[in-house]
């Protein structure tokens, strides 16, 4: 495996870029579940319901007059009173009398009243014991069920909207997602029109139990049991195909504050007790400097080859664009005015010293993954390549010296962790020639989006002897 280094850096030879997306900086923080360890649950014996008089008719009139209705109470008692579930629903439906229409933006799948009332008033067996469930979503959700021969509520959800009463939180799929033998339920909600909020539940003994985690860098809600992404959309999916479900949600900004901003992917993974926030992964990068993160981030977390493509691409790639603090003030002018750009009509000059120093970082980079993987002779090859092309004077230099400390370490230490520190030390005391083309940081050259890392001496290399132990380990596993 070894790679073919550019042979200049003026000639830039035609690549076809992979859309490959990218993984988290931070490494996976949720291993692969084995399914085989999981338990069936008994279901529990069928619910016994009151009995039920189809004469009766709920009112609901005075309580859905007020702007946020409480229902809970109201429909309660009608149930315990005899009242029907059917009867609950027909009452609740939006219908062209009621004055108020059901805000469809919401979900772009639900086009018109009875789709809405298909979705969000009808029966279902939420719990496994046969009985049908009632689930209601106005303004609020709520799922009511029998026990001990009368109705109760067995989750309620707050609108997490309420600037609007029509953005109901609402179930949004049905699946034994865990392979227990009780379906959990995703349930969707909205906040600030713009993200989407999504919750599992999964019925118990006890009643119904949250069963997801929100990722450790959502800033933006504090709900510990969130899934957040704007303009968010969600899959059910196996994606490590062990039967077990993931919960994949991709969005994407559409009001950046600050450009580039790709699409997102976030995934939760059944870990044995919760579905723990697994990784984020964006979409294919436009510009080199994506291509350099999406690699690092990829290195981080231990999946080497697709490091690798992301650092040739960064070097050989003719479809990666370039960035400067006057293309993000371009591109944030035509955002601004699109679709023509008026304000902006001529592209500033590119920067001619950004490709050089990304090359050089990057070849660095793959000098390090052949190391890590145990390919020395590959990493020599890269080593020199890096010398011969990046010699004094030249952009991009300061990554061959830096190699070159890292390098001499090596050959005595034969310690991927005292090289890198070596390494620390040349960025340290090199920030500026290091660290301002690869993203935000206090030594960027550029705003780099919101979307970037932030670079500090010790992200040039975050290797150890662990490292090479964890990828020796990940081989034999494989295999």
């Amino acid at each position: 495996p070894s790679a073919t280094m550019r042979p200049s850096n003026t000639a830039r030879p035609t690549a076809t870029q992979t859309p490959v997306p990218t993984a988290t900086r931070l490494p996976s923080i949720t291993p692969t579940f084995d399914a085989a360890s999981v338990v069936k649950r008994t279901p529990a014996p069928p619910a016994v319901c009151p009995e039920g008089d189809p004469n009766l008719t709920p009112d609901f009139q005075e309580v859905l007059s007020v702007e946020f209705p409480r229902l809970e109470e109201p429909i309660l008692d009608f149930l315990n009173a005899g009242g029907m579930p059917q009867a609950v629903i027909k009452a609740l439906e939006w219908t062209d009398q009621q004055g108020l229409e059901p805000d469809y933006s919401y979900d772009s799948a639900i086009t018109s009243k009875a789709e809405f009332n298909r979705t969000h008033l009808y029966e279902a067996d939420l719990t496994g014991d046969s009985v049908s469930e009632l689930i209601v979503s106005r303004v609020n959700l709520y799922i009511f069920g029998c026990g001990e021969g009368k109705y109760k509520t067995l989750l309620s959800q707050e609108n997490d909207d309420w600037s609007n009463r029509a953005a109901s939180p609402w179930i949004v799929a049905t699946s034994d997602m865990n392979l227990d033998g009780i379906p959990e339920i995703v349930v969707k909600s909205f906040a600030l029109k713009l993200w989407a909020l999504y919750r599992v539940f999964e019925w118990s003994a006890d009643g119904y139990k949250s069963l997801l985690v929100t990722r450790p860098d959502n800033h933006l809600f504090y709900y510990p049991d969130v899934a957040a992404a704007e303009m968010g959309e969600m899959t059910l999916q196996d994606t490590d195909s062990n039967r077990t479900v993931e919960l994949v949600i991709r969005g994407y900004d559409p009001f950046p504050n600050g450009l580039p901003s790709r699409g997102e992917e976030y995934t939760y993974m059944w870990n044995g007790e919760i579905f723990a926030y697994f990784s984020l992964e964006y979409s294919p990068p436009q510009f080199r400097f994506e291509a350099i993160q999406d690699g690092d981030r990829y290195s981080l977390a231990g999946n080497y080859e697709k490091a690798l493509a992301f650092y040739q691409d960064a070097i050989f790639s003719d479809k990666l664009d370039w960035w400067s603090s006057e293309r993000n003030r371009y591109e944030v002018i035509c955002w601004a005015t699109k679709p023509n750009c008026q304000q902006y009509p001529t592209p500033p000059a590119s920067d001619p010293i950004e490709y050089p120093n990304l090359a050089a970082y990057a070849q660095y980079r793959i000098m390090l993954l052949h190391l890590l993987r145990g390919y020395l002779s590959d990493a020599q090859t890269v080593y020199n390549t890096l010398q011969s092309e990046f010699p004094a004077s030249q952009p991009g230099h300061a990554y061959a010296e830096m190699a070159t400390a890292f390098w001499d370490e090596y050959q005595t230490s034969q310690s991927m962790g005292l090289a890198c520190g070596k390494a620390i030390e040349y960025a340290t005391a090199h920030p500026v020639e290091i660290l301002a083309y690869l993203g935000n940081g206090d030594y960027a050259i550029a705003y780099f989006g919101e979307q970037s890392l932030d670079y500090e001496p010790e992200d040039v290399c975050p290797f150890d002897q662990l490292s090479v132990i964890s990828y020796q380990w990940k081989l034999i596993t494989d295999n």
